[in-house]
């Protein structure tokens, strides 16, 4: 429906084999085109996920260091 309505604005008229032909090629540039905007946004969300796993071990490894830290800290104050 969308080559259709592209191909009417351009006022075309044809009503023979070209008709087909035009909204064949068509269709194919649109769907290239769609698939190509769509591999960037994709790698993009993998990158953010990667991005953002990487950041929740980073900072449960520093928690995990903070904690011990603080443990040991603890442990020496109350022995004294």
């Amino acid at each position: 429906m969308l080559v259709d309505e592209i191909w009417r604005t351009t006022k075309d008229e044809d009503s023979d084999i070209d008709w087909y032909v035009k909204r064949t090629v068509l269709g194919g540039i649109y769907s290239t085109t769609e698939i190509y905007m769509l591999t960037p946004r994709v790698y993009f969300l993998n990158l953010l996920k990667t991005l953002l796993v990487s950041r929740r071990q980073s900072g449960e490894a520093v928690r995990a260091g903070m904690g011990s830290s603080l443990q040991g800290f603890v442990g020496k104050v109350l022995e004294r």
